[in-house]
């Protein structure tokens, strides 16, 4: 067997298995959303029982790896054609048949998303890593930072010198740093 056909049949029961958590955990919060307003004694809104945070993020597992990618582009300042081109295809394969999180996203190339980007991924990333395995955590940690990294180098640099700034460093760190609590 080829190595490619191996790496997409181990990508493959990946996203089956974090698509599958999402749902769970979906589901999760939208049971305590629903049952802290019949505590309440109020019927919730459609808008107050989806699962989604202030930054617009849903617990869907695409804005989970899509996330970092837009706060990598960002990291210094500017989003070149290198960097939006390799995230709409990182949208392409997280989400081929729907693009609607993914266009949501891709606005976030235009403006400069504010910081409760990061935090609202950070606390739904933690709140995932908590019910993984060790071994699901590593897989879930390598591929964010794995397509974080290619996005630090995306913009290049001068024949490979320089091609990832201080600024990119400086946010691949603080997506490690959430990722190996």
């Amino acid at each position: 067997m080829s190595d490619g056909f191996l790496k997409t049949l181990r990508r493959g029961t990946e996203e089956a298995f974090f698509a599958k958590e999402s749902e769970r955990l979906r589901q999760q919060l939208q049971d305590a959303k629903l049952g802290d307003a019949a505590q309440a004694g109020s019927s919730p809104t459609p808008e107050a029982a989806a699962p989604r945070g202030s930054a617009g993020i849903d617990e869907d597992s695409a804005a989970l790896f899509l996330a970092p990618l837009v706060l990598m582009a960002w990291a210094d300042g500017s989003v070149s054609e290198a960097e939006r081109s390799l995230f709409l295809r990182a949208v392409e394969e997280a989400e081929p048949a729907q693009g609607s999180l993914g266009r949501s996203l891709a606005g976030w190339l235009d403006d400069k998303p504010g910081h409760d980007l990061f935090a609202d991924w950070r606390s739904r990333v933690l709140a995932h890593c908590a019910t993984m395995s060790p071994d699901v955590k590593a897989a879930f940690r390598e591929r964010i930072m794995g397509n974080a990294r290619d996005m630090a180098t995306a913009a290049g640099g001068f024949l490979g010198l320089g091609a990832v700034s201080a600024a990119e460093k400086a946010a691949l760190a603080r997506l490690d740093d959430v990722l190996s609590d």
